[in-house]
């Protein structure tokens, strides 16, 4: 039973395996604007399957073969955690951070003491493993497992960042969700760790080092399938509308917001550009001849929403104008608001409740 529950363990892992190289096969062919951050997702996707391929290696028999192989998921345990980063960062500021290389400062000084390692040979390896001369190797595990910790925080927080500038930018989701769910499984695997490398050093709970290190690999197989699922789903792995950079305080007076609500209003009503489902505010200010940063402050100060919720009311009120005319009696509640400038359900339903303060279908069997 144990040979068998092994060898279903160790097909998952193939199969994220499998899935690994058809992901760098499918992003390598896409034509993403963000080339930068599909740069480091690529990295990633590497890393993350090399370290299965070593997982798959490290099968006694495969083991005494190739124990470089088997060893190469030491080498990059280190570089989890900022390529990740790296990605995210590139991703949503689309340029790269300051002091890039100083990210990479500890996997460089890993890959100093670990390279002679790659020049012995594999019994040399083995012997040299089983007399415990390499044993500052678990030592790399305990700065690993600080440093994703420490990552996955910044990571979110540059997420969290971002999701309250998109909702001033934006008329629509982005959908970077998945983000956090990439991060969750990063430090679900970290736990993992963390849990098999203490009953390890502590040379206590056996059963603890076993299903800890084993949910290691398992966490890193979901990691690839989720970010195939969601390039299936979205094949660009999201290409983003705007930077994230910080608009100054716009420097008017009253008169002159009147006249920029003036236009927004005429805009608006007229020409009805929150029918676009993908409507930045941007290419709005672009329409009435604005910079960003006063019409921003109109939106803010005059309507008392973000740029986000603000083309949503309008989208809101041209749905309920369809539903007077009884048109949701010949299409769905859903068809309407895509009619209407919504470009999902999630955003459409979403946005409803907070502006009237109730479902869709309730308002519409209200009224």
């Amino acid at each position: 039973m144990k040979a068998f529950s092994d060898e279903i363990y160790l097909l998952i892992i193939f199969a994220g395996f499998i899935q690994g190289l058809l992901l760098l096969f499918g992003i390598s062919r896409s034509k993403s604007s963000n080339s930068k951050s599909n740069i480091f997702l690529k990295i990633f996707i590497i890393i993350v399957t090399l370290t299965l391929l070593a997982r798959i290696t490290s099968i006694k028999e495969i083991f005494i073969q190739f124990p470089h192989v088997g060893y190469t998921a030491d080498l990059l345990i280190l570089l989890y955690a900022p390529i990740l980063f790296l990605y995210v960062h590139t991703l949503l500021a689309k340029k790269l951070p300051s002091y890039l290389w100083l990210h990479f400062i500890p996997s460089i000084i890993q890959f100093i003491l670990w390279l002679p390692y790659y020049f012995i040979s594999s019994n040399e390896i083995i012997k040299k493993l089983a007399s415990g001369e390499f044993a500052y190797f678990p030592w790399f595990q305990v700065v690993a497992i600080i440093q994703i910790y420490l990552y996955s925080f910044f990571t979110i927080k540059k997420i969290k960042e971002y999701k309250k500038l998109e909702s001033k930018h934006l008329s629509f989701y982005q959908g970077i969700n998945y983000l956090f769910i990439i991060i969750s499984l990063i430090t679900l695997a970290n736990t993992a760790w963390l849990i098999g490398w203490i009953s390890l050093i502590s040379d206590s709970l056996p059963y603890f080092i076993i299903i800890g290190y084993n949910s290691i690999w398992l966490f890193l197989t979901f990691i690839v399938y989720t970010i195939g699922f969601i390039a299936i789903k979205k094949p660009e792995l999201i290409t983003f509308d705007f930077e994230t950079e910080k608009y100054e305080q716009s420097k008017i007076g009253d008169d002159r917001l009147k006249e920029i609500k003036l236009k927004i209003e005429k805009k608006m009503i007229n020409e009805k550009l929150y029918l676009s489902p993908k409507l930045t505010i941007g290419e709005f200010a672009d329409e009435i001849n604005e910079n960003v940063k006063n019409v921003s402050r109109v939106i803010n100060e005059q309507y008392g929403m973000n740029f986000f919720d603000f083309v949503n009311s309008y989208r809101i009120e041209e749905f309920i104008n369809h539903t007077k005319e009884k048109k949701h009696k010949e299409v769905t509640l859903l068809s309407l608001a895509y009619d209407s400038g919504f470009n999902s359900k999630t955003t459409f339903n979403s946005a409803f409740k907070k502006l009237k303060n109730t479902t869709p279908s309730a308002f519409v069997n209200k009224n």
